[in-house]
């Protein structure tokens, strides 16, 4: 998560998507200070390396974009002085001149590549660095070949000329008399291919003439060319065994683990703001007719202190829909996720058209890893998003700390029973609700198409942001 790398204009879109203010005029250590001295730097890492990729992203596509017209307009340019060039030309020759008609190229004893090339010079149009323009080039040489009728023999050495080291393959022009003796007797060794048809042609070439070889799965089918032989040939697969020893067992951690294993677990020391969360949670919790926890959210200050967040919602609701919509997989993963927390009733789209007096809008987004065999994606909802004022909902409320213990203990813990009982606990953490006094405080703003009005959700349950 380096900011070294990014220039100004990076660390500006950076910065845009982490909500931050930005001194007017500032440069790329301003930047970077107003950066890494706020607080969603310090506490999601994760969002700003979304942040960092994104910027990254769109600086690139910018730089395409800008370097796709420049080829599109040097294109159009060289057509322009294609033009002209040919309007001088039939300005300049004589009336009576043999030159005028197109067709005394192909029987003039002194014209070559060379003389053509030389006469029209957009012939010699420039080809363009980007493969988007390829199209439009090859259409502008075509029409410069109908223009001036180039003989067909000269058109593939026009064409390796204004290519040049592009290709080394091009075959320039063949006649039929010289299409003969062109029989492979190696033609069962693999080699390179020397030419490649087209489906729109191959068949046309085929005669109907055709020889099953006895005992085998070869056919011979006659052609203009010849025989054409085609089928299976029975191979024999030969077994290749590779062995293969990779070491690298590094002592001290090895030791390490040793002495982590013989290691009495030590009680969790609880400090002060644990105590203030634990005391919280048994003053304010219950439990609903299923069976499910209801908690409130230990908060150190009063709601009414947060600013306007649902402005800032919105806006990170834009910036996201730029990166979902350059993706199809991705938004696809992303919509149905949220369909899934709306179907199962983890969270509810508000209907009520006036906005409370006091609500916090957290923003949203994905790490999306396609490269992932299980979770591709993963939703993030910020709870530490500031609102307009500079203070977020995360910083109004207690953290009582991480009481989980790490797996290495309970494995080791796992070990000292007879029986153990395993499962699934997907669903373990959806099963807690948010009390219903404080859902206003846990409201995202999301719509199912970019052309759609953002539409507003409650969380009925608690969050893993939170």
């Amino acid at each position: 998560m380096s900011l070294n790398k990014l220039g100004k204009d990076e660390l500006k879109i950076v910065a845009e998507e982490l909500n931050l203010t930005v001194p007017e005029g500032a440069k790329i250590a301003g930047l970077k200070s107003v950066i890494v001295n706020s607080d969603v730097y310090k506490n999601d890492k994760e969002l700003v390396q979304s942040a960092i990729d994104y910027a990254l992203a769109e600086i690139k596509n910018k730089r395409l974009d800008s370097e796709t017209k420049l080829d599109f307009e040097r294109i159009k340019l060289a057509q322009l002085q294609k033009q002209l060039e040919l309007a001088n030309i039939q300005k300049n020759l004589p009336q009576n001149s043999d030159i005028q008609n197109p067709t005394v190229f192909e029987t003039a004893a002194n014209f070559n590549v060379e003389t053509l090339l030389k006469s029209v010079k957009t012939l010699t149009i420039p080809v363009p660095s980007r493969v988007e323009s390829y199209n439009l080039f090859f259409q502008s040489l075509e029409k410069a070949f109908k223009i001036k009728e180039v003989p067909e023999q000269f058109k593939g050495e026009i064409l390796l000329n204004i290519l040049d080291e592009r290709v080394n393959n091009l075959l320039v022009h063949v006649s039929e008399e010289e299409l003969n003796n062109y029989t492979d007797s190696n033609f069962n060794v693999p080699g390179k291919i020397d030419l490649l048809l087209g489906a729109n042609i191959f068949y046309e070439l085929l005669k109907p003439e055709r020889i099953k070889i006895k005992d085998s799965q070869l056919l011979l089918v006659n052609s203009v060319f010849g025989y054409i032989v085609t089928g299976n040939l029975d191979s024999i697969n030969e077994t290749k065994v590779h062995c293969g020893l990779i070491r690298g067992e590094d002592l001290n951690k090895n030791l390490e683990k040793f002495w982590k294993l013989e290691e009495v677990e030590e009680p969790i020391v609880k400090n002060k703001k644990r105590l203030i969360c634990e005391e919280h949670y048994a003053n304010t919790h219950f439990r609903t007719n299923e069976g499910k926890y209801v908690v409130s959210i230990p908060l150190k200050k009063e709601p009414s202190c947060l600013g306007n967040s649902k402005d800032i919602a919105l806006k990170r609701l834009g910036s996201l829909w730029n990166r979902l919509a350059r993706d199809e997989n991705y938004l696809n993963l992303y919509r149905e996720f949220l369909r899934d927390y709306e179907r199962l009733g983890h969270m509810k789209e508000v209907t009520n058209e006036t906005e409370p007096k006091i609500a916090y809008y957290a923003t949203h987004h994905g790490i999306y890893r396609p490269e992932k065999s299980t979770t591709k994606l993963r939703v993030v909802f910020n709870c530490s998003s500031l609102t307009d004022n500079g203070i977020s909902l995360n910083d109004i409320q207690y953290n009582g700390g991480v009481i989980q213990e790490d797996l290495y203990a309970q494995m080791l813990r796992f070990r000292t029973y007879t029986y153990a009982f395993t499962a699934d606990i997907k669903m373990m953490y959806r099963t807690i609700l948010i009390n219903l006094k404080e859902r206003n405080l846990q409201r995202i703003v999301w719509c199912e198409s970019e052309h759609e009005s953002p539409k507003i959700y409650n969380f009925r349950l608690l969050p893993m942001a939170l």
